[in-house]
C-alpha cells in the first residue's frame, strides 16, 4: 500500500534524496546533508565515544578468576558473551597442567577455529608441546596438548573402548558447547560428554545459553560429577545498533525510548515486514562505514559466492590509495608465504594487496583464511566479507560488524536467524583493549527485517535444546565398543534428549493416575458400581471414533482419479480424452504425469496424464498390425472399459462400523443396572474426564 502524502513530505523534508543521489555519484559523502536536526543529534549520540582506549595492564575479569579456582576440582561450564575472554581460562589452565606433565585435549567445532586455536598455543606453548587432528591434518599427535575437531575427539573415545585403552588426556576442553544444538551434529558433543571417563575433568565454553543449569545438572547426571556454572553477562566492550540506509545515511536502530527507530521505513513505500530495499553495492558500504569512523569492519553474506563478488566489487571501484598501507600488506604476505607458499598463487592475493579488504568462508584455503585472519588482526585490512563460519569463533573482531540478512542457510535451505546465532555475529564487534564502543550495523536487502533483528538483539539466548539420534554410525561404533545392545540402549538413555523425554513420559504418567482417581471417584459418587474406569474411557472412545465417521471429509474425488489412472494407463492400452470410440490413443509410455501415444492416423502425441477419461481393457503389443488391431477392436466395442472404483462400498462399510459403535455404546449404558439413561448421562458428563 503507498505510503500517505504526510509520510512522503516528512520523508523528503528530512531526507534530501535528489541531492544525496548526485553527491554518491560524484563519489562525495556530504552527511550534513543527509538528516534533520534531530536526526543529526541521533546520530552523534550513536557515534559518540568512538576511539581507542588507553593502554592499561591486563587484569582477569571475574568470571575467569572464579572458573580457574573451580576448575581445580570440578567440571566447569562457563557461559559468557563472545569476545569476552573464555579461552584465557583454557589456556592458564593448560599451563597449569602442562607444567605437571599432564595432558590436554582442545575441541573445536569448525577445521577453521582449530587451525586458529593450534597456531595460538604453539607460540604461547611451543610447537612441540602442540598436536593438530583434524579430517585434513593430522601433526604431533604424541604432544602433550592436541587440539582437534569435536568429531575427532569423540572418535577417539570410541577407539579407546574399542581397545580397553585409556584416553590420553587429563582435561578437556569443549569450546563452543553450544554446538550441542546444531541440527546436523549436536549429537556428537553428548556423545562426547556421555563417553568422556569422569576422571578427566571438563571445561565447556559457550556463549550465552538461556538453560544453563538444566545442561550441568544432565552433566552431573551422566558424568557422576559436579558442575560448577560461571556467567558473565556483561560484553567487555558496548554494542550500539544502527540501520545504513540506501541513501547511505546512518541512524540508530532504537529510539531514546529502545523502541525500533521509525526513521527506518521513511525508506520503504510498502509493507514493514520485511523492509524491502534495494542493496548497497559493497564498495558504497565501505566509505560510508570509513566515513563514520566504523572501520575495520566484518561484513556478513550469505554466500560464499557472494563474499568472493563484494571482494571483487571493492578492488574494481577502490577509491583508497594509502600506499603505505600496501606495501605494509604486500611485506606481510611476502612473509607470511615463506612458511605457507601454498597462498603465493591465489586469486585474491593481489585484490588484498591493492583493495586492504578480503573474502573468508569455508571454500578457501586453510592457508588462505588464516592470512586474512591474521592480516585482519594486525590492522591491515578495512573489511572482510564472511558467511556465518566467522561468527562460530575464529577470533578476530572488528570495530563493526554488518549483518545483510535476517535469514541464514542451513542444509535444509534458508531459515531465520535464531538469537543465539546473531549473538555470535554482534560479539566480533568491538575489540578489547581497542575499541571503546563496538557496532552492529543493518544494511539493506531483500532479505533484511530490521525488526526481526532489533527483537533478536534484545531477546533472552535461545535455551540448548538437545539434538541427539542414534545415528547408523554411533550405533556400530558403540556396539563394536561394548559388544551389547544393552549397554547400548543405556548411552542412548543418558542423551540429554532421552531425559526431556523421560520428564514428559513422568508427567503424563501423573496426570494419568489423577484421571483414573478422579474418575474411580466420581464412578463410586455416582452409585454405579457396575461400571469401571475402562467402560467410561471406552464409552468416549467409540463416541469420538462415531463422530469422525459420521463427520467424515468428502472423498478426495481428484486424488482417487489421480491414483487410478496411474494404475491403469499402461503401455499398450487404448485411451481416449471424451467418452465414446471417438479420437483414440494407444499408449507407447507414461513419463511421469506425461502419456506418450499414436493417434488413429499414426501421429504421435503428448498429452497430460489427468486429460484421460477413458481406459480400455485389453493391453496389446506394440507392432504396426498389434497398433491397428487395438483401434478396430476397440471401435468394434470388443475391448471394454476399465471400470472406474464405486465409492459407495466405503459408504456401505461406513454404515455398517456405525451400526457396531451403537450395539457397543448401548452394552456399556446397560452394565450399571436398569437406569440405562442414568448410566448414559453419567456416561457423557465424563466424557471430557475420559479423554486423555
Amino acid at each position: 500500500m503507498p505510503r500517505s502524502g504526510k509520510k512522503q513530505r516528512r520523508f523528503h523534508e528530512n531526507i534530501s534524496v535528489r541531492k544525496v543521489s548526485r553527491e554518491m555519484r560524484s563519489g562525495q559523502l556530504a552527511i550534513e546533508t543527509l538528516y534533520s536536526k534531530a536526526q543529526m543529534k541521533a546520530l552523534k549520540k550513536l557515534l559518540e565515544g568512538i576511539g581507542t582506549p588507553e593502554p592499561t595492564p591486563f587484569k582477569p575479569d571475574e568470571f575467569q578468576l572464579e572458573s580457574l579456582e573451580a576448575i581445580e576440582h570440578s567440571d566447569v561450564l562457563v557461559t559468557a558473551p563472545t569476545g569476552s575472554g573464555k579461552t584465557w581460562i583454557a589456556r592458564e589452565e593448560i599451563r597449569r597442567l602442562l607444567n605437571q606433565g599432564k595432558r590436554a585435549w582442545y575441541t573445536t567445532p569448525l577445521k577453521a577455529l582449530t587451525n586458529s586455536k593450534y597456531i595460538e598455543f604453539c607460540e604461547e606453548f611451543g610447537a612441540e608441546n602442540v598436536g593438530i587432528l583434524t579430517g585434513d591434518r593430522k601433526e604431533n599427535v604424541r604432544a602433550p596438548l592436541i587440539v582437534g575437531t569435536t568429531e575427532i575427539y569423540r572418535n577417539q573415545l570410541f577407539d579407546a573402548l574399542r581397545q580397553g585403552e585409556n584416553v590420553r588426556a587429563d582435561f578437556l576442553i569443549l569450546d563452543e558447547a553450544h554446538y550441542l544444538s546444531d541440527e546436523d551434529r549436536g549429537h556428537v558433543w553428548e556423545e562426547a560428554i556421555i563417553l568422556t571417563p569422569s576422571r578427566i575433568r571438563i571445561l565447556l565454553l559457550s556463549a550465552t545459553i538461556g538453560n544453563p543449569e538444566e545442561f550441568a545438572s544432565w552433566i552431573e547426571e551422566v558424568r557422576g560429577t559436579k558442575v560448577r556454572i560461571v556467567t558473565a553477562q556483561k560484553r567487555p566492550v558496548e554494542l550500539r545498533a544502527a540501520f545504513l540506509a540506501p541513501n547511505l545515511a546512518l541512524m540508530p536502530l532504537f529510539n531514546e525510548r529502545e523502541k525500533l527507530n521509525q526513521d527506518i521505513f521513511a525508506f520503504s513505500y510498502y509493507s514493514r515486514e520485511p523492509l524491502r530495499l534495494p542493496e548497497i553495492p559493497p564498495p558504497r558500504i565501505i566509505a560510508a562505514l570509513r566515513e563514520y569512523n566504523l572501520l575495520p569492519a566484518i561484513i556478513f553474506m550469505p554466500t560464499r559466492r557472494r563474499c568472493d563478488e563484494a571482494a571483487l566489487e571493492v578492488f574494481h571501484r577502490r577509491t583508497n590509495s594509502d600506499r603505505e598501507k600496501k606495501n605494509l600488506r604486500r611485506e606481510f604476505i611476502k612473509s607470511f608465504e615463506e612458511q605457507y607458499p601454498e597462498v603465493k598463487d591465489h586469486k585474491h592475493k593481489n585484490l588484498v594487496i591493492q583493495a586492504g579488504v578480503g573474502s573468508h568462508h569455508a571454500g578457501h584455503l586453510p592457508a588462505w583464511k588464516l592470512l586474512i585472519e591474521k592480516m585482519m588482526s594486525a590492522g591491515l585490512l578495512e573489511a572482510i566479507f564472511a558467511t556465518s563460519t566467522v561468527a562460530a569463533g575464529v577470533d578476530f573482531p572488528a570495530r563493526t560488524v554488518v549483518i545483510s540478512n535476517a535469514d541464514m542457510r542451513s542444509n535444509e535451505g534458508w531459515r531465520p536467524l535464531q538469537a543465539n546465532e546473531l549473538q555470535q555475529m554482534t560479539g566480533r564487534a568491538g575489540r578489547r583493549g581497542k575499541d571503546k564502543v563496538g557496532f552492529v550495523v543493518l544494511v539493506p536487502s531483500n532479505f533484511q527485517n530490521p525488526s526481526r533483528i532489533a527483537s533478536l538483539l534484545k531477546s533472552d539466548p535461545d535455551p540448548l535444546q538437545s539434538k541427539f539420534r542414534a545415528t547408523y554410525s554411533s550405533l556400530l561404533n558403540l556396539l563394536d565398543a561394548y559388544g551389547s545392545f544393552w549397554q547400548v540402549r543405556q548411552i542412548a538413555e543418558k542423551s540429554f534428549a532421552f531425559r526431556d523425554t523421560a520428564k514428559k513420559i513422568a508427567l503424563l504418567e501423573m496426570r494419568l493416575e489423577d484421571k483414573i482417581a478422579e474418575l474411580n471417584r466420581a464412578i463410586k459418587a455416582a452409585k454405579l458400581e457396575g461400571l469401571t474406569v475402562d467402560d467410561v474411557c471406552g464409552y468416549e472412545r467409540l463416541v469420538s471414533a462415531r463422530d469422525k465417521l459420521i463427520v467424515k471429509p468428502p472423498v478426495d474425488l481428484i486424488a482417487e482419479r489421480s491414483r487410478w489412472l496411474k494404475q491403469n494407463v499402461q503401455p499398450g492400452r487404448v485411451v481416449s480424452k471424451k467418452s465414446g470410440v471417438k479420437k483414440l490413443k494407444l499408449v507407447l509410455s507414461v513419463i511421469g504425469d506425461d502419456v506418450v501415444a499414436i493417434g488413429e492416423d499414426g501421429r504421435g502425441v503428448t498429452l497430460p496424464l489427468n486429460k484421460i477419461k477413458q481406459v480400455f481393457e485389453k493391453t496389446y503389443p506394440l507392432s504396426t498390425e498389434d497398433i491397428l488391431r487395438a483401434f478396430d477392436e476397440t471401435i468394434r466395442g470388443e475391448n471394454p472399459l476399465v471400470q472406474r472404483p464405486d465409492n459407495s462400498n466405503s459408504d456401505s462399510a461406513i454404515d455398517d462400523a456405525l451400526c457396531l459403535i451403537d450395539k457397543l455404546l448401548e452394552e456399556i449404558s446397560n452394565r450399571a443396572g436398569k437406569n440405562n439413561k442414568k448410566t448414559t448421562r453419567f456416561l457423557w458428563e465424563q466424557m471430557v474426564h475420559a479423554s486423555f
